[in-house]
C-alpha cells in the first residue's frame, strides 16, 4: 500500500459505512481500532495486510478519529492471536470472500498458464493479474511465498508445453543445424562470450550474438554471413505465429545471455525452443541492420564522391568573389560609354580580362560537377562497393 494519502483519498476509501460500523458494536480499545484497520485495508486491497506496520499511519488516524480510539492504541493490537484470526474470519463472511485452498491454487496456476503467461511472462504482472483473479472471485489470496510457488508453477507448466510443441516442429535436420551453433568453429574473439571459456574456442552461436562493427565492407560482409547461417537453418514460417513478441523476446534474452556450454546443458525441448527463438528474432534485427548498412553505404559513396570532385575541380580553380558587384561595375560601364571598344570599357571595369577567364572557368566547371561526382559513384562501386551490393540484396526479401 502506498504511503502517502490525500485527506480525499482516505474519505473516499476508508469511511466506515453504517452497516459496517455495526460489525464494531462489542469492541473497545486496540481490539476496536485493529478490526476497523482490516476490514477497510481489506476493501481496499483484496487481501488482509501481511504485517502491522504495512498500514500507513495516516490511515490509523482516520480511522482511529472514526472508532473513538486513540491512534496509540493501534500498535498494542495483537496481530498472531486468536482474536485477530477471529476477526479475519468475521471480515471475511461479511465481505463474502473465503479461505484459499489446495484447489484454488491449482486452478488459479491453470488460468495463468492458459490466458495470462502466453501473453505476459513477467512475474510482477503475472502476481497483479493473479491477485485481480482471486478478487474477482471473492478468494483470499495465498501468502506472497505461496502465490509465488503458484506463478512459477505456471510458467513451468506454460514453458513445457510450449517447447514440446517447438520441438515438434522442427525437422531432423533443423535440429542438426541448430546444434551445430553450439560446436567449436576456431580461435574466439576477445569480445565473444566463449573468450573467458578454458578452451581457446568460439561457437557460430556466440558469433551470431555480437553486434555489427563499424560501416564498413568487412562488417557488412559478416552481418551478410550472419544471415545466410540462420536462414539456412529452415525454421518453419510460422513457427511462432501463436507466441506472443513478450515471450519470443524473453527467450531471445535468455538465450542471448547463455554462454554456449549453458546452452548445451538444457534439455531437448528447451535447448531447441531457445536457440529457435533467438534464431527468428535475430534473423528480423540482422535485416534490419544490413538495411541501415545499406543507407550508410550509399550515402558514403555519394559523400565521398563529392569530396572527391570538388576537391578535383576546384583544388586549383581561382574563384571570382564578387560577381553580383562585378556584374553591376560592367553595366554601368557599359552604358555609359555604349559606342567604346569592349577591350576599353568592360575589361577595365572587370578588373582585367584574367578575371573574366576565371568567371568562365568557374561557370563551366560547376556545370559539370553532377556529371563528375556520377562518374565518381560508379567508379566507387565498380573498384570497391561490388563486393557487398548483390549479397546485401540477395539475403533480403
Amino acid at each position: 500500500m502506498k504511503r502517502l494519502w490525500q485527506a480525499e483519498e482516505l474519505v473516499e476509501h476508508f469511511t466506515l459505512l453504517p452497516e459496517e460500523s455495526t460489525l464494531l458494536a462489542n469492541k473497545t480499545g486496540s481490539t476496536r481500532l485493529g478490526f476497523a484497520v482490516l476490514l477497510k485495508f481489506f476493501q481496499y486491497e483484496g487481501r488482509f495486510p501481511y504485517y502491522k506496520s504495512e498500514i500507513p499511519e495516516a490511515v490509523v488516524a482516520h480511522m482511529a478519529k472514526q472508532v473513538g480510539v486513540l491512534p496509540e492504541q493501534y500498535p498494542k493490537y495483537d496481530w498472531s492471536g486468536r482474536t485477530i484470526k477471529y476477526h479475519r474470519a468475521q471480515i471475511r463472511i461479511f465481505l463474502g470472500f473465503r479461505e484459499v485452498t489446495l484447489m484454488d491454487s491449482q486452478s488459479l496456476s491453470g488460468w495463468l498458464c492458459q490466458h495470462m503467461v502466453s501473453y505476459e511472462p513477467r512475474e510482477p504482472h503475472l502476481k497483479e493479474a493473479a491477485l485481480q483473479h482471486l478478487r474477482q472471485l471473492r478468494i483470499e489470496p495465498p501468502t506472497p511465498d505461496h502465490l509465488e510457488r503458484i506463478i512459477r508453477s505456471a510458467l513451468h507448466t506454460h514453458e513445457s508445453r510450449l517447447c514440446a510443441e517447438i520441438l515438434s516442429q522442427l525437422s531432423p535436420m533443423t535440429l542438426a543445424k541448430l546444434d551445430a551453433l553450439l560446436r567449436a568453429a576456431g580461435p574466439a574473439a576477445p569480445e565473444s562470450d566463449d573468450a573467458n571459456l578454458p578452451e581457446p574456442e568460439r561457437s557460430v552461436f556466440s558469433e551470431l550474438k555480437r553486434d555489427t562493427g563499424p560501416v564498413g565492407v568487412e562488417s557488412i560482409l559478416a552481418e551478410v554471413a550472419k544471415l545466410e547461417r540462420i536462414n539456412e537453418l529452415d525454421l518453419p514460417g510460422d513457427l511462432f505465429q501463436d507466441v506472443s513478441s513478450k515471450v519470443l523476446n524473453t527467450y531471445r534474452q535468455r538465450a542471448d545471455a547463455e554462454p554456449r556450454r549453458d546452452m548445451a546443458r538444457h534439455p531437448a525441448p528447451i535447448r531447441y525452443t531457445l536457440l529457435a527463438a533467438f534464431c527468428w528474432v535475430r534473423r528480423k534485427e540482422i535485416a534490419d541492420n544490413l538495411v541501415d548498412l545499406l543507407i550508410q553505404v550509399i550515402h558514403r559513396i555519394g559523400t565521398r564522391a563529392e569530396k572527391k570532385v570538388i576537391k578535383e575541380l576546384f583544388g586549383d580553380l581561382r574563384r571570382v568573389k564578387g560577381k553580383p558587384t562585378l556584374l553591376y561595375r560592367i553595366s554601368v560601364a557599359s552604358l555609359k560609354h555604349p559606342d567604346d571598344p569592349v577591350r576599353d570599357i568592360v575589361y577595365s571595369a572587370a578588373g582585367g580580362e584574367q578575371t573574366l577567364h576565371d568567371v568562365i572557368r568557374e561557370f563551366e566547371s560547376t556545370g559539370d560537377y553532377q556529371s563528375h561526382v556520377q562518374t565518381r559513384i560508379h567508379a566507387s562501386y565498380r573498384n570497391h562497393y561490388r563486393r557487398i551490393m548483390p549479397k546485401i540484396l540477395s539475403v533480403l526479401d
